[in-house]
Formats: C-alpha cells, structure tokens, sequence
C-alpha cells in the first residue's frame, strides 16, 4: 500500500507524516470540508493482499482523541516524535472539532 506521502487525498491535504509503519500512517493535515480545518487524519494501509483504505481516504480523528492518540503514539518505534510535539502544540491552538 502506499506511503503517507504518495497518497493525494481530494479533501485532506497532508502537512506532515507522524507515524507510519506497514499497516498504519497518522498525519497532520488540512481537511477541505465544510469546516475547512486543520486535523490528524489517520489511514490503514493494509496488511497483506489487504489494500487498506478504499481510494486515498483519511478519517478524521477528533481533537479530543487526536491529543491522546499522539502522546501514545509518540512511545512507538515508528513515531516521528518531534513532529508529534510540533502537532500536539498546534492541536493545543485550536478549537475543538
């Protein structure tokens, strides 16, 4: 499946890549719906003959679930923890959504 970074999204437009491994990418990003705002996106790539998330699709992770998420994450071998602080202080700067 592909990298965080190969996948062009219609409605999410990827900033920067804070986890990823075989199976899992976590991003910041800005999602182009109705509310337009900045947010962690994250997307299954598939295990296997799996192909992951159907087209290049993101879901959108709550900011209140988005901030656990992260300090989580952050303990993972994959993780890019200086851009997951850089992101938790964003996350922090806006409202809820």
């Amino acid at each position: 499946m592909p990298k965080a970074r190969d996948v062009h999204a219609r409605r999410f437009d990827l900033k920067r890549v804070l986890f990823e491994d075989r199976h899992f990418s976590i991003a910041w990003g800005h999602f182009k719906g109705r509310d337009r705002k900045d947010c962690v996106g994250v997307r299954w790539r598939g295990k296997g003959s799996a192909r992951g998330f159907p087209r290049a699709a993101w879901l959108v992770v709550p900011k209140w679930l988005a901030m656990m998420f992260l300090a989580k994450t952050a303990k993972k071998k994959s993780a890019k923890v200086a851009e997951i602080k850089i992101t938790l202080k964003d996350l922090r700067g806006i409202r809820e959504y």
